[in-house]
């Protein structure tokens, strides 16, 4: 699998899931998602840091509200996407799941 088939297929299992949660919503959700990442045990370092897979390390903030690009783009990692993902819907607005 290259990284273009990843990312079509997280927002192909994305965009199924919000379809299933419109079901069991009375109101209309937007059409774009976003996410939250959250990895494993991931703690905030003395500098305020998320040590992410790969070695990367960002701002906590950096990892709320990302499109589907960008959260492919920190899955990734050389080749292979190094943690289990689960999809939970958890709240949306006039703009985005």
């Amino acid at each position: 699998m290259n990284r273009q088939t990843f990312c079509s297929a997280l927002e192909l299992a994305a965009n199924s899931c919000r379809r299933f949660a419109q079901q069991f919503t009375a109101e209309s959700l937007p059409d774009e998602v976003r996410f939250d990442l959250l990895v494993g045990d991931m703690r905030v370092d003395d500098a305020g840091l998320v040590k992410l897979p790969g070695g990367r390390c960002l701002n906590p903030e950096a990892l709320n509200a990302l499109t589907a690009e960008r959260l492919c783009r920190l899955l990734w990692v050389e080749g292979k996407i190094p943690c289990w993902i689960n999809f939970l819907f958890d709240s949306y607005d006039d703009e985005y799941v």
